[in-house]
Parts: C-alpha cells; sequence; structure tokens
C-alpha cells in the first residue's frame, strides 16, 4: 500500500523540481541577457555577480519546485491549500534573494530578520494564487475529480 505512495510522492518532487528548474532556467536567461547588454556593472552596483544570481535562481527552483511538488495534493486540495503551500515555497525564494543581497542568515541585520517575513508574504501570496489558480482550471476539466 505505501509503495504506490511512495512512487507518487516521488513522481510529484520530479514534478516540482522540473517546473522550478524550468522557471530557473527562464530567469537565468534573462540574466545572461541582462550581463550581455549591460555588462558586469549592471550587477556589481547591486553588490551581486551574474554567477551569484545564477546558482541562486537554480537553487531556488530546486527548493521551491522540491516544496510544491512534494506538498502538491494539498496545493490541489482548494484556496487554503494552494496558500498553504505557496507560502511555504516563498521559504527558499525569499531567503535565496535575500542572501544575494545580505549574505548568509548568520550574518544579516535586524533589519534583514524583519523584511524576510515580508517577502515569504508577498511571493508566497504570488505562488499560492497561481496554485490556486491552476487548481481551479484543473478542476473544471471535463472528466477531472472534483
Amino acid at each position: 500500500m505505501t509503495r504506490p505512495l511512495v512512487s507518487k510522492a516521488i513522481g510529484n518532487l520530479k514534478w516540482g523540481v522540473k517546473g522550478g528548474l524550468t522557471l530557473a532556467v527562464g530567469y537565468c536567461l534573462w540574466v545572461g541577457l541582462l550581463f550581455l547588454i549591460g555588462g558586469p556593472e549592471t550587477f556589481s552596483h547591486l553588490g551581486v555577480s551574474p554567477t551569484t544570481v545564477i546558482a541562486a535562481y537554480v537553487a531556488m527552483g530546486v527548493l521551491a519546485g522540491a516544496v510544491i511538488g512534494l506538498l502538491r495534493p494539498l496545493a490541489g486540495s482548494g484556496d487554503f491549500g494552494a496558500f498553504v503551500v505557496g507560502y511555504l515555497a516563498a521559504v527558499p525564494i525569499a531567503g535565496g534573494g535575500m542572501i544575494c543581497f545580505d549574505g548568509w542568515p548568520s550574518t544579516w541585520p535586524a533589519r534583514s530578520w524583519h523584511e524576510f517575513p515580508m517577502f515569504v508574504l508577498v511571493f508566497g501570496t504570488i505562488v499560492g494564487l497561481h496554485l490556486s489558480r491552476r487548481a481551479d482550471e484543473l478542476r473544471a476539466k471535463p472528466g477531472s475529480k472534483s
């Protein structure tokens, strides 16, 4: 009985990581384009390098995608579940962005710790809304389980 559940969880995990990496690749291409157009100054004036931003996008994509994939059944259960998953997936997204600009959390000043939950709230709302709308679309398809 547990084998199909494990198999389904692994499939959901792969689905989530694939989606996260797909988005990350898109953002990485954007970083490459910005670098080609504006040169290293595009990033250096912000205190980051293009490679740091690319590494952060890949890490955020994998981690947020893994959260969404593992919690896929909850995300599809309705608005509440979609937003819970969205806020949980936003933790690595907000953390990755803040690590790019402020360094590792062990070095964050109090300001960064106050900003972190705000970023989670903003990004989590965006991700949750997307997951909720996606679940609504899937439920509206003919022959889908409601």
